[in-house]
């Protein structure tokens, strides 16, 4: 993995996007400072991170609770969300 500069990726992008090809990953520096990273598309999956065990045992525990409520159409929501904004 490389370091490259914040003002040197302004000036010369195609040149720090081949090093990402070469490197695998550059990191963006401010001032010395790590602010950011350029992965090759291969690395990153377009969704994001993988969820954490944690995320996915909470999001089991809202939709189990969401499951036990009445079901609202869209209208419902929207009324609700709108009422007493007059």
């Amino acid at each position: 993995m490389g370091n490259v500069r914040c003002s040197d990726v302004k000036r010369r992008l195609p040149v720090v996007l081949r090093q990402v090809d070469q490197l695998g990953a550059v990191t963006i520096t401010r001032r010395g400072v790590p602010v950011a990273r350029i992965v090759p598309v291969d690395d990153f999956s377009h969704r994001g991170p993988a969820p954490s065990d944690e995320t996915r045992r909470v999001a089991v525990q809202i939709r189990a609770v969401r499951g036990d409520g009445p079901g609202l159409s869209i209208d419902e929501i929207l009324s609700a969300r709108d009422e007493g904004r007059r």
